[in-house]
């Protein structure tokens, strides 16, 4: 079961108290200078999710970001990050089979950019660095903690205090935001990435009783992490009761994202069920989401309905819709910060209203991770010169 934390007024006021005590400590956030690109650290770089983030930003000039700090693992210090990428994506190879994993070749600049250690970050200071993108696994989540104290700004998408930090998809709760003024915000779960942004629709137009979200989650949603071959091999291996903790992660998650919705009190983890499962596909994670709305709907058009919400310019930065059957599926999957929504159905719920179906396609590596991260930094250079204009 899923159990929200609550948290008493008082005992809310002096975390409150104490937290602004501990900011007013910090040192002073600097200026963005967005004449320039803006240069950012990655610290877990040499993980999947920070490799693919490198190689994109690699290939994408014209996106404004410099990577200044590629900060990896002792064991990755002073190797240049295509040897790294080689390296790692070549033991997913060997693990899962050569026909299975596929690795595009490094950016020819990630071979002249060399892994430094997160001493050499913090010696070099904010000043050398203006925000600072963690892709750090729970047990070094401390690390993140250091940065802010440092004075840098952090973009996360680590689990490691995930719920004690603003949690942020910006398409979905970025409206009153303080980016300018935040230290660290936080990326939630790939799934909840892909579901919240996928539930938006739904719940501006209806009124949202329950969702039940049923994750078929890909192998490159372990990271470098190798399951052991006779379980995902061929195989689909349910993972609710495993050390991951997605699906309660997913349920709350969801929730708070949808706390400041001005339709979203109802949505709270008590009515959000989720079963998660891993599937031997390397990426772009399926998600079946069941919506339980008040509205009665016409059970006749389904297809041309939903395709019509969701076609709606307002969600088309976010959103490809597909009415092929059989779609949406992660090898079709060509938008990777976007999700893809289709395979749609409306029957009657049970006790009155009515179920809605969307199957959903999000790039779990992209969008679900360094393309949300990329997102909420964006937005953090918008409003730092917004800020510096006014």
């Amino acid at each position: 079961p899923v159990l929200p934390v609550q948290v008493s007024s008082s005992s809310a006021a002096t975390t409150s108290s104490d937290a602004a005590s501990a900011a007013s400590s910090l040192p002073a956030l600097r200026h963005i200078d967005q004449s320039k690109p803006v240069r950012l650290a990655l610290i877990g770089a040499t993980g999947l999710v920070g490799r693919a983030c490198a190689q994109h930003i690699a290939q994408n000039p014209d996106m404004g970001y410099t990577i200044a700090f590629f900060v990896g693992s002792a064991l990755s210090v002073d190797k240049p990050m295509a040897e790294v990428a080689a390296e790692k994506e070549g033991k997913l190879k060997a693990h899962y089979g050569d026909d299975f994993w596929h690795a595009d070749e490094p950016d020819a600049s990630l071979k002249d950019a060399l892994v430094c250690d997160v001493d050499a970050l913090l010696a070099a200071g904010p000043e050398q660095c203006d925000v600072v993108l963690s892709f750090l696994a729970p047990r070094f989540g401390h690390l993140e903690d250091t940065m802010v104290s440092a004075g840098f700004r952090v973009v996360s998408i680590s689990p490691h205090r995930r719920m004690d930090h603003p949690l942020v998809v910006p398409a979905v709760n970025g409206t009153g935001v303080n980016w300018a003024q935040l230290r660290c915000i936080k990326s939630p779960n790939c799934c909840s990435v892909g579901s919240t942004t996928a539930l938006l629709p739904l719940v501006d137009m209806f009124t949202v009783k329950e969702i039940s979200i049923t994750t078929f989650q890909t192998l490159s949603g372990r990271g470098d992490a190798l399951y052991p071959a006779e379980k995902v091999v061929g195989n689909v291996y349910p993972i609710g009761a495993t050390e991951e903790k997605t699906e309660v992660y997913i349920a709350n998650e969801v929730a708070r994202i949808y706390s400041t919705h001005p339709k979203g009190a109802q949505i709270t983890p008590e009515v959000i069920h989720v079963s998660a499962y891993r599937v031997y596909v390397q990426k772009n994670h399926l998600l079946d989401v069941r919506v339980k709305v008040e509205e009665t709907l016409p059970l006749g058009c389904a297809e041309s309905m939903l395709a019509a919400i969701y076609g709606q310019v307002k969600y088309a930065g976010e959103v490809v819709v597909t009415t092929e059957v059989g779609q949406p599926r992660p090898k079709s999957h060509v938008e990777p910060n976007k999700i893809t929504v289709g395979n749609f159905d409306i029957s009657p719920a049970e006790g009155g209203g009515s179920l809605i179906r969307v199957s959903v396609i999000v790039d779990n590596v992209a969008k679900g991770a360094w393309g949300n991260a990329i997102d909420i930094t964006s937005a953090i250079v918008s409003a730092v010169n917004e800020t510096k204009g006014a």
